[in-house]
């Protein structure tokens, strides 16, 4: 499969999600998701490894990895109010969750070894997280897969190993979708396993004869958990900044409105689609600058409550009043955030205060109103668009200065 360019609201901006982590918190709860679905959303049993070598190990039950895999499978979305009782929750439906650590072959920090079950419909997945709330389902069963959650797709495990026989299924089911995306195949020693990926959903006429082909034991339909859905077809309009640059002196548009035409592009949507996802998104960050300024608590916290202080301090700090209020609101969102608040990982929950932050700040010194804070974000989400098409946000391949946007410094050749 060819890898597609990064969404602002799936990659720079987003997720909306509760504290405190969105590689260990917001993506665990995708993953669980993700999984409830293969058991038409009811799960019995859960049982996780981590790696001992990686992150998750010692951070899965301070980080949120816990919880959040076990809200999505009850199929909690990340911002869910009752997210953080999740274990409770699933405690009390008798679902048997467990975790634990143990040695294998990992190729992620962040990677989830999985077994899940309904009565007898049971699975063993291979997933990873890789920064921001982003995820990949790298293993089903021991037959290789790369599944994001940014298409609606349709699995059919199929009773053979042969080759020829599983080409033959493809050749059948893209004959009954023909307007699919990606149709792929993959097996083990013994099975089967035809991957057909879609932008819109399935009609149920064309799933019921899907479920009748021959060798074809189950069948699986996952729907997205991202909020901007890829499409093979998308032709983004540029893919640097010089040549967005070029596009914005040819069209005289600005950076917001070039962020606009990006992202429709990016995701097949209408101007409407995403002026709607930024409004929710800015009102997700005002919220969280003012239950931060409010006041939060969180037992482990190692700092008492600081925004409060900085935004009501009196005396002279270097860079005046709007670097004051600036710092203050950046604290402020930091503390929700690890207060198990709703905030937006931009573009992870360990940065996610910095641009709301800034918005705000600056906001407030010039008087801007919503409308330019929301051209703002945009612009700044398509510059985070450049960074992820040549980098990455995750703190655990490039170390936390990459959350926020600083690309890595690699060792120059003599």
């Amino acid at each position: 499969m060819e890898k597609l360019p990064p969404s602002i609201f799936n990659d720079v901006i987003g997720p909306i999600m509760r504290g405190p982590s969105s590689s260990h918190t917001a993506a665990s709860v995708r993953i669980g998701y993700l999984i409830r679905q293969f058991y038409n959303d009811q799960v019995d049993y859960i049982h996780t490894t981590f790696e001992q070598a990686g992150s998750l190990a010692s951070t899965y039950n301070n980080q949120g990895t816990d919880f959040g895999l076990i809200g999505g499978i009850l199929g909690m979305e990340p911002e869910h109010p009752e997210l953080v009782n999740a274990l409770a929750i699933a405690a009390d439906k008798k679902i048997d969750v467990r975790f634990c650590i143990d040695v294998f072959k990992a190729s992620h920090p962040n990677t989830f070894k999985i077994k899940a079950g309904s009565g007898n419909n049971e699975h063993n997945f291979m997933f990873i997280s890789s920064g921001g709330g982003m995820l990949e389902l790298q293993e089903i069963d021991d037959i290789p897969v790369s599944i994001h959650g940014d298409y609606h797709e349709f699995l059919l495990f199929v009773a053979t190993s042969a080759h020829d026989l599983i080409e033959h299924h493809m050749s059948l089911v893209k004959n009954i979708v023909p307007n699919y995306d990606y149709c792929l195949f993959s097996k083990n020693d013994q099975n089967g396993l035809v991957i057909l990926k879609t932008l819109l959903p399935l009609t149920p006429d064309q799933i019921l004869e899907m479920n009748k082909l021959e060798r074809v034991n189950k069948t699986v339909r996952l729907e997205p958990v991202l909020p901007v859905k890829s499409n093979k077809k998308c032709n983004i309009p540029f893919d640097s900044a010089s040549e967005a640059l070029l596009v914005s002196k040819k069209k005289q548009q600005t950076l917001a409105e070039l962020a606009i035409d990006y992202e429709c592009a990016r995701g097949a949507i209408a101007e409407i689609d995403v002026f709607e996802l930024a409004d929710r998104v800015l009102k997700t960050m005002k919220s969280s600058v003012e239950e931060g300024l409010a006041g939060t608590e969180f037992a482990d916290r190692i700092l008492g409550v600081q925004s409060k202080n900085i935004a009501s301090y009196s005396g002279n700090l270097s860079g005046g009043e709007r670097d004051r209020r600036l710092i203050a609101m950046v604290t402020a969102i930091m503390e929700t955030k690890s207060a198990m608040g709703v905030i937006v990982a931009a573009p992870t929950a360990g940065s996610c205060g910095c641009l709301p932050g800034t918005l705000f700040a600056v906001a407030e010194e010039f008087g801007f109103d919503q409308e330019t804070i929301k051209d703002g974000m945009l612009a700044a989400g398509l510059v985070g668009v450049f960074i992820a098409m040549r980098s990455t946000f995750a703190a655990e391949e490039c170390g936390c200065q990459a959350e926020c946007g600083q690309l890595p410094v690699w060792p120059q050749p003599e």
